[in-house]
């Protein structure tokens, strides 16, 4: 039975390397944003998914083999497919909001690709795991969240792209999914078991 730390297990560092790097660009572009006044949604994604998600994504990566027990089969390559559209969505989200272009179509496409397919491979691994723990229930429910919110906000993402009206509901939910369900948990679940 698996128990505790092993840090043998942990994967390659080029494979979340590209996501902690990339959250410190993108952090560091909406710092800049913000302080020449661009005070957008674009700037507040830069932070919540260039910067946090990119990063958690990251670590998950590598915490899973480390705190869980199951491994990502070819991580490196796991992490490009992941990373790519991630990154490509996350830009143009950016662009859409802050300079008035009409990706958000191609944006939702991109971020429903890679967060999509790293939170269901992610699960999967979760649901494979040779133990269950509260730290494992955690990050569940966490992904789960993750998965919840991504779609909520891919149907935002849409009803502005086709110019339709976007329920004040569905804000709240993509907001409540994202904070408290994918962060809060995850941050739970990691400090139970450290």
């Amino acid at each position: 039975m698996f128990k505790g730390l092993s840090l043998d297990q942990a994967p390659p560092f080029e494979a979340p390397l590209l996501f902690f790097v990339s959250g410190i660009v993108f952090a560091s572009v909406a710092s800049l944003f913000l302080l020449f006044g661009y005070d957008t949604i674009g700037t507040l994604h830069l932070f919540t998914l260039g910067f946090m998600a990119s990063v958690m994504m990251g670590a998950l990566q590598q915490m899973l083999p480390v705190v869980v027990g199951v491994n990502f089969q070819k991580a490196k390559l796991f992490s490009f497919f992941v990373f790519l559209p991630f990154f490509i969505g996350v830009v143009l989200f950016f662009i859409s909001f802050t300079f008035g272009l009409n990706l958000f179509m191609p944006a939702a496409i991109m971020l429903l690709a890679a967060i999509g397919f790293f939170a269901v491979v992610t699960l999967y691994k979760l649901f494979k795991a040779p133990f269950i723990s509260a730290t494992v229930i955690a990050m569940r429910l966490s992904l789960f969240s993750l998965l919840i919110a991504l779609l909520l906000g891919v149907h935002i993402l849409v009803s502005i792209a086709l110019a339709k009206n976007v329920h004040e509901e569905f804000l709240l939910a993509h907001a409540l999914f994202a904070g408290f369900g994918w962060i809060g948990l995850l941050i739970i679940g990691v400090a139970y078991q450290v």
